[in-house]
């Protein structure tokens, strides 16, 4: 970790920047807590938490948004994966070509990471850091409705600009509730009838 920045997977010949991923590894780390109630492990690895946020929030775009294009750390390349079916024909790394930005699926995944954080930091006691981190979430989902959410089409685009369609963003914005009110299911609808294959 620099910064807030850290490589997956590890231990691993592979050094990789995965932003989707970091944002997995705050919510894993909130599920363990869930499952199993080890208050030490969180206060070991709040800080690391803290520090991987304010990484993130340094990089917001002007739009309130995630810009996943920070230049590469001298041992690794920046890779937006998020899933094999991301963007199939630009999921390699950024310094290849491959995808960067703003991107629906990613704050959708920040927007967990918050909230999540926000759990976590009540659980410790910090309960101003909890309000920040609250506050930090409802402006991305504010800004992930505004910029990504197609009220005519009824679906999230994954990206700003409209022409590639958000296929895991119309799950992820359901699964966080972040969706319009009354739109979930007829989101849903939309991708179990689309015809995406990758």
């Amino acid at each position: 970790i620099s910064a807030g920045r850290m490589f997956f997977p590890y231990p691993s010949a592979f050094t990789f920047e995965l932003p989707d991923q970091i944002t997995w590894w705050g919510m894993h780390l909130w599920q363990y807590y869930l499952h199993f109630g080890d208050i030490t492990l969180l206060q070991q690895l709040y800080p690391v938490l803290s520090q991987v946020n304010c990484w993130f929030q340094q990089n917001l775009s002007p739009r309130g948004l995630l810009n996943a294009s920070w230049p590469d750390a001298p041992t690794g390349q920046l890779w937006t994966w998020i899933d094999w079916g991301h963007r199939p024909s630009q999921n390699y790394p950024a310094s290849l070509g491959g995808k960067k930005g703003e991107m629906a699926a990613l704050d959708l995944l920040y927007y967990k990471f918050l909230t999540d954080a926000s759990s976590i930091a009540q659980a410790l006691g910090n309960y101003g850091d909890a309000q920040v981190y609250q506050a930090q979430a409802a402006a991305l989902s504010a800004a992930i409705n505004q910029y990504y959410w197609d009220p005519v089409a009824g679906f999230y685009w994954d990206d700003v600009g409209h022409p590639i369609k958000g296929y895991q963003a119309r799950v992820l914005d359901v699964l966080y509730a972040v969706a319009p009110a009354g739109q979930g299911q007829s989101i849903l609808n939309q991708v179990l009838e689309s015809q995406y294959h990758f």
